[in-house]
């Protein structure tokens, strides 16, 4: 079988080409950047190819060609990029269908259209399901004033995770310092431990109904790091419903900076 994985930033659509590999798969690897390109051919073996974001025709048509039997969508996308450059007529065509250009929308009307083309979009749990996050205490310690925080924020995060805005809030004392939208977890972590300062918590939920296919929650040692930087105490990721990747560099990282990790359950 030949899957394909549309290669956004970080590490998961590395990890899924490496465990796509091990299974007896051919993994084809498709990024936007030229620079990314460059990059994943460094640490990932298989076919990596560049075609512009903007470009749908071109990705079906190289699908299609190498006859890819599934696709992964994994890491990172900037979805303010759709609004910078030209789209291609199917693109257009796409998105002039869609209700809202939110990011579910847009992910599962690109789904629906691969689809259509006669290629499967699998879950991203088939090939990483072995960092799905667990629930309790993984790093550090918590204080009863955290798990309030920790109980509060979840209950704003899933409504802000089903408005489909984000995926993330920054509370501190049941206060909202942050909450994500556009600019992804990692930017909104910055700027909610700034204004809060020390000693605030970041929670992260998945949508109620999840499509496992698309935008996943995620987090991983660059996420860890983020938080380290501007004091945050507590990093709490839904259980079971969330990523963690690069968990031994990330528990490293906690435990040096005394950043408490938890996995909670809704």
């Amino acid at each position: 079988m030949r899957v394909g994985v549309i290669a956004g930033f970080g590490q998961m659509p590395i990890l899924i080409a490496k465990e796509i590999r091990e299974k007896g798969h051919e993994p084809f690897l498709i990024c936007s950047s030229k620079n990314h390109q460059e990059e994943l051919a460094k640490k990932v073996a298989g076919q990596i190819v560049f075609i512009p974001i903007g470009e749908l025709d071109n990705l079906t048509t190289y699908l299609k060609e190498n006859e890819i039997d599934e696709l992964v969508m994994a890491g990172k996308f900037f979805k303010v990029e759709l609004f910078k450059i030209k789209l291609d007529k199917a693109w257009t065509g796409l998105l002039n269908n869609l209700p809202t250009l939110q990011d579910e929308d847009i992910l599962k009307g690109l789904a629906s259209h691969i689809e259509k083309n006669g290629i499967k979009v699998a879950s991203q749990a088939k090939y990483i399901e072995n960092y799905i996050s667990t629930p309790g205490l993984l790093v550090g310690e918590l204080t009863e004033t955290e798990l309030v925080d920790i109980q509060y924020g979840s209950k704003i995060a899933k409504l802000v995770a089903d408005a489909d805005i984000g995926q993330a809030v920054v509370v501190k004392r049941k206060t909202v310092f942050a909450v994500e939208a556009i600019e992804g977890t990692d930017e909104a972590i910055l700027r909610g431990g700034q204004l809060a300062g020390s000693g605030a918590v970041v929670v992260k939920a998945s949508r109620s109904n999840q499509d496992w296919r698309l935008d996943v929650p995620t987090i991983g040692a660059e996420t860890v790091q983020k938080a380290i930087s501007v004091g945050i105490r507590v990093l709490a990721v839904e259980a079971g419903k969330t990523f963690f990747l690069e968990k031994e560099t990330s528990f490293a990282l906690a435990r040096k900076h005394g950043l408490a990790i938890y996995g909670y359950v809704e």
